[in-house]
């Protein structure tokens, strides 16, 4: 380990859909990151299930990568101070505990065949736009 690293934990987690009652740890960490489908159907009250059960776990910072499932206008529900959704691209954070976190997101599914989900990208489309 490097002499001025800082420890940092997370909690990661993906494909929940909304769905009630799933049993969250309980430990603290210093970020929970939900890397998608939040939902099933995009519907509000999916969402809702979502961010009440981002709320029960026990981090200053929670961020969601869209999946291909979590479309619409719904989203805005998220951001507040401790639970952020990430759009597309490079994102940097200042933890409480010292350390700072950059993170690239992109809700877009490679696929070539899925035609019909939220987020799409072909194999055509860049994966990682650097800006200056």
């Amino acid at each position: 380990m490097q002499k001025n690293a800082i420890k940092t934990s997370f909690f990661i987690l993906s494909d929940s859909h909304a769905e009630k009652g799933l049993a969250i740890p309980d430990i603290s960490v210093d970020v929970a990151i939900h890397c998608g489908d939040l939902t099933e159907e995009s519907k509000v009250h999916e969402f809702q299930t979502s961010l009440d059960l981002l709320r029960r776990i026990d981090a200053p910072l929670k961020l969601i990568i869209a999946g291909n499932q979590d479309v619409g206008e719904a989203r805005r529900l998220f951001n507040s101070e401790d639970v952020v959704f990430l759009g597309k691209g490079i994102h940097s954070f200042a933890l409480r505990n010292g350390a700072k976190l950059t993170v690239y997101a992109s809700p877009l599914t490679p696929s070539l065949e899925a035609d019909d989900w939220g987020s799409v990208q072909t194999r055509r489309e860049p994966r990682i736009q650097h800006t200056e």
